[in-house]
């Protein structure tokens, strides 16, 4: 009896990551790649000099989830903070790369439909960064502020972010020709010592949904544990 019962459930786990591997598209986080090229850069303390400059390609890819809940309580405004990993941007330029911080995750989207009756907005901020290139803080580390940020803004139609704030985050990317502004910025800034900065901007001039969807951390899970019952079913069988 044991053993048929062990059988059995083996079996339902195998079927859980036939479901997982046929279904992807039901996980609700998306990974979206985006490429920019560098239009302007501050750095007089020469910190990305022979580096990084003007005309680089930036390329890489933001996650976010579709069900965060909004926290703003405007009409207008909705902000959508995500804490955990995955979620978060990774940029790469000439082989130094610029990210959120998979072990401390402030990332926020922020999306502003018609706001002070004047504008529409698309932005991302990842507040908690790991640089390859940062201003050194040898003294009061917590002074330093690598920050990323990427802001879509619309001041002529205020028609370019047509949901509604408030509901779930798209689930597509922005179309970027619907929004006269675009600046995506990489910054590093120390207060500690003497203030130490550099600031790259750049025009984000591709932004498509990545090839491969991000699976949820309970679907793999899942996963997970369907392979291991297919395994088993294999074992018994022999």
């Amino acid at each position: 009896m044991r053993s048929i019962f062990l059988k059995c459930a083996l079996f339902f786990l195998g079927l859980s990551a036939t479901f997982v591997l046929v279904n992807p598209a039901g996980a609700a986080p998306i990974s979206i790649d985006i490429t920019a090229t560098i239009s302007w850069i501050s750095d007089s303390d020469g910190f990305l000099t022979g580096r990084i400059g003007v005309g680089d390609i930036i390329r890489g890819t933001y996650i976010y989830e579709t069900t965060t809940a909004d926290t703003n309580g405007s009409p207008e405004v909705g902000d959508y903070r995500h804490t955990t990993a995955p979620f978060g941007v990774t940029l790469a330029v000439n082989g130094f790369r610029f990210r959120t911080d998979p072990g401390d995750v402030d990332f926020l989207v922020e999306l502003c439909n018609d706001h002070n009756n004047n504008h529409d907005a698309y932005l991302l901020r990842s507040y908690n960064n790991l640089f390859d290139i940062s201003v050194p803080s040898p003294v009061f580390p917590w002074y330093l502020d690598n920050h990323i940020s990427w802001q879509l803004t619309d001041f002529v139609t205020h028609t370019a972010l047509a949901s509604a704030v408030g509901t779930a985050l798209p689930t597509m990317p922005p179309v970027l020709s619907d929004w006269p502004e675009n600046s995506l910025t990489i910054s590093s800034q120390e207060y500690s010592v003497g203030y130490q900065s550099f600031q790259i901007r750049a025009d984000v001039i591709s932004a498509v949904l990545s090839p491969t969807p991000v699976p949820e951390p309970a679907t793999l899970l899942l996963l997970g544990l369907g392979l291991a019952g297919l395994a088993g079913v294999r074992r018994f069988k022999k």
